[in-house]
C-alpha cells in the first residue's frame, strides 16, 4: 500500500502524484467476474505458488519448489505454479503463497 509521504515524495519530485486505486483488491474481484465460491469447492485444495524461478536462482528455485511439491502431496493439496492466469482462474485456487520480490520493501 501506497502511504501519503510517498505521494508528497512523488509530488515534490515529479511535480505530481500517481493516482490512488483505494482497495485494488475491490477491483480485482469485479474484473474476475464477482466472487465464485462454487470455484473453490473441489475435493482437493489447490496451492497458487508465486514465480519463485523469477525470483531465485535456478538451484535454489527448484529445490524450493522440490518441497512444496512434497509438503503439498503429503497434506492432500495440489500445488501449482502456473505462468500466466486469468482472473476468473485465480477463483479456483484454496490458497495462495506469494514470495516478496524485493525483500528490502517487505516489512515483517
Amino acid at each position: 500500500a501506497l502511504d501519503p509521504i510517498f505521494f508528497a515524495l512523488a509530488r515534490s519530485g515529479l511535480g505530481h502524484a500517481p493516482a490512488l486505486v483505494p482497495f485494488g483488491a475491490h477491483h480485482a474481484r469485479i474484473l474476475a467476474g464477482g466472487t465464485r465460491c462454487e470455484l473453490r469447492a473441489r475435493p482437493t485444495p489447490r496451492l497458487f505458488l508465486s514465480k519463485i524461478y523469477a525470483l531465485l536462482p535456478n538451484i535454489e528455485a527448484f529445490a524450493l519448489h522440490g518441497v512444496f511439491d512434497v509438503l503439498g502431496w503429503k497434506a492432500g493439496w495440489e500445488v501449482h505454479m502456473p505462468n500466466s492466469y486469468t482472473y476468473p482462474e485465480l477463483q479456483t485456487y484454496t490458497a495462495a503463497l506469494l514470495v516478496p520480490w524485493d525483500w528490502v520493501l517487505v516489512t515483517f
